[in-house]
């Protein structure tokens, strides 16, 4: 999955080992693939937020070597390396084509309102084929 750049803000696929550790501990650093190299991501005891709930649902539909949740995403602050957020699919697209969305911030962290406009920008782009979905 792409890593999306909206002003200020990195969306980094949310992936196995991110869900996993955050099931561990409250707290953690965890290093993701960034848009060149590595990025060590700092998840505070507020990530994820309302989401928390539906994460061991989330892993358990990870089957096989499947290392991303198809359609969604961490915020990451470009100049701090925190997690800030998290935006994804809420289901599959209904017959018609239309997608909703979910996302949430922990905290005002600038560039919010650019977090659903570069996801849905990335969406718009995607098929089922290169999405997973």
């Amino acid at each position: 999955m792409p890593v999306l750049q909206p002003p200020r803000l990195l969306l980094l696929p949310l992936t196995r080992a991110v869900i996993a550790r955050r099931l561990e501990d409250e707290a953690f650093t965890l290093p993701l693939l960034g848009p060149d190299e590595p990025l060590d991501v700092t998840f505070g005891p507020e990530w994820p937020g309302d989401p928390l709930p539906v994460f061991p649902g989330m892993l358990a539909a990870l089957v096989g070597n499947e290392s991303e949740v198809a359609g969604s995403f961490v915020a990451v602050r470009q100049d701090t390396g925190e997690a800030v957020g998290m935006l994804g699919t809420k289901g599959p697209p209904s017959p018609d084509g239309v997608q909703e969305i979910g996302y949430g911030s922990t905290r005002r962290c600038g560039g919010s309102a650019s977090r659903p406009r570069a996801w849905g920008r990335w969406w718009r782009t995607c098929t089922r084929r290169t999405c997973g979905s």
